[in-house]
């Protein structure tokens, strides 16, 4: 007598696989933002590396004069990249990065960040000839206001900006 055999089920059933298209859903929701958010500071970042020569311009010449102008320093302005367009005011040495380059992304276009050089505290010119801190502001400069800097506010969303830039700190 031919007695029937039991055929057992390995695979997945359809609950399972949604369960899991689900929860792959559900991740890629809050990874996506957070990666678009993370590639964007990365442009933002590589447009301050670009005026980490332009803020050595600034510092040698104050150094070296006691005093700040623009004409002085051996960097032509404005620098344009393909992210931005870095500029330096006349007397003040107040550096600004407006993101208006054709690889600056549509979230940040046309938007400023702002690297106000301070001696001691306070803005250029100062009368006091000391190393120089560099306050780096966005909408909001909470980090430069709580190291005592005084800073130029920028346009630049402040999720968007470093929360400390270490490079700009000393010079």
């Amino acid at each position: 007598m031919n007695t029937p055999k039991k055929i057992h089920n390995s695979g997945f059933t359809l609950i399972e696989l949604m369960i899991v298209v689900a929860i792959i859903g559900i991740l890629a929701a809050i990874a996506i933002p957070s990666y678009q958010d993370y590639t964007i500071r990365a442009k933002v970042i590589s447009a301050i590396n670009v005026a980490n020569s332009i803020k050595t311009a600034v510092a040698d010449t104050y150094q070296s004069n006691g005093a700040f102008s623009v004409n002085s320093i051996n960097v032509k302005l404005p620098v344009t990249t393909a992210m931005a367009t870095i500029d330096v005011q006349n007397t003040t040495g107040v550096i600004t990065i407006k993101y208006d380059g054709s690889a600056a992304p549509s979230q940040i276009k046309d938007m400023t960040l702002t690297l106000t050089p301070n001696v001691k505290g306070a803005v250029l010119p100062s009368t006091t000839v000391a190393p120089m801190e560099w306050a780096c502001a966005s909408t909001t400069s909470t980090t430069a206001n709580a190291a005592g800097l005084v800073s130029s506010p920028g346009t630049l969303l402040a999720k968007y900006a470093p929360w400390q830039a270490p490079s700009f700190l000393d010079s």
